[in-house]
């Protein structure tokens, strides 16, 4: 038996135009329809923000299994336990400035009083009990933990003594890169 990640399974519903809504499907010819997969776009987008073990994945979970469906596949469910967290404070502060921080996945709870060190740059001469701050190049082949330059590069920082680790993503949008978790 073969097991499909989300992403797979998404890529084999587009060829096959199970994206098309029924309405759209029974007039259109084209599962590639560029209005019809816009519209399927949007709906996904509409149940929120996609992260694991949250009411939202619950919802794309039966949303995509609907598609499955509605394509003619057999659609059976395997759950698992992920342990959900939520941050409470997510910040650096140095001097009088504080900036806001998405954590990476899965995150590592700190203790309440945060952690105090110096900041260092990842290839500062020693990062041992510092803050190392490590640059993520953005890599086109996706936001993962696992694409070259990413992982070893904080990895790295932490096999040299880093207490803790801030990496600053870059990409095309400006804004925060969420990296998804290795699979280990």
């Amino acid at each position: 038996m073969s097991e499909f990640s989300r992403r797979q399974s998404l890529k084999l519903m587009l060829a096959g135009g199970a994206f098309a809504p029924s309405t759209a499907r029974a007039s259109a010819s084209d599962p590639f329809d560029g209005a019809a997969m816009y519209r399927e776009v949007e709906e996904y987008d509409a149940l929120g923000e996609h992260r694991v073990s949250t009411a939202v994945d619950n919802a794309t979970t039966v949303w995509l299994s609907r598609r499955l469906a509605g394509a003619g596949l057999a659609v059976t469910h395997q759950q698992f336990p992920y342990p959900f967290y939520e941050p409470s404070v997510c910040e650096v502060a140095a001097a009088d400035r504080t900036i806001s921080l998405f954590p990476a996945w899965p995150p590592v709870r700190t203790p309440k009083e945060g952690i105090k060190a110096v900041l260092a740059a990842e290839n500062a001469a020693s990062v041992d009990g510092r803050i190392a701050l490590v640059s993520l190049v953005f890599h086109p082949s996706g936001g993962s933990w696992q694409a070259p330059g990413v992982g070893e590069l904080v990895q790295g920082a932490i096999d040299r003594g880093a207490r803790a680790v801030i990496a600053v993503t870059e990409g095309p949008t400006g804004g925060v890169i969420a990296l998804n978790a290795a699979p280990d």
